[in-house]
């Protein structure tokens, strides 16, 4: 049986952009701290075009995309954050229904964010995030939003504990 996600997805990356033996896959279906599952594939794009292709291919399919990120202690009190996330809307009809609209495309787009978190104390008494991210908006966005202007959005969180 071939799998044309799969066959796809080599032909957009290459070979080495797409990971299918278990023993590729299993560092990537357990989370660092919780949760596991098992993947039909690891795509692994190494551009932002390529990024597009993934999610081209995915949505046709109708598979869904699980975002990675990294978090990078680059001091013990400073770590650096960077991601990469797919947005789908599972279900419409509720969201057509509300906005009377017909056909809201399932794809809302893609986010890439960059931040940083600084503890000043080593503890997490005190937490500074800074950080950016922008939103690459596809049909479904376009559709509730009748635009398909790129979304920044700059942000800065204080935590305190006492």
């Amino acid at each position: 049986m071939t799998d044309t996600l799969v066959e796809e997805l080599q032909a957009a990356l290459g070979s080495r952009g797409v990971l299918t033996s278990p023993e590729d896959r299993v560092r990537f279906e357990s989370g660092w701290r919780y949760g596991k599952g098992v993947a039909r594939c690891i795509a692994r794009p190494a551009s932002t075009e390529e990024v597009a292709r993934v999610l081209t291919v995915c949505a046709s399919h109708g598979a869904r995309v699980i975002a990675q990120g990294s978090n990078t202690g680059l001091t013990p009190k400073w770590r650096a954050q960077a991601g990469f996330t797919y947005l789908r809307f599972d279900k419409t009809n509720s969201l057509e229904f509300l906005l009377q609209a017909d056909d809201i495309a399932k794809s809302i787009g893609a986010e890439v964010f960059l931040g940083t978190q600084y503890r000043p104390f080593l503890t997490n008494n005190v937490i500074l995030q800074f950080g950016a991210s922008a939103l690459f908006p596809d049909d479904g966005f376009a559709r509730v939003y009748d635009s398909n202007d790129i979304v920044y959005n700059v942000f800065t969180t204080i935590i305190t504990t006492w």
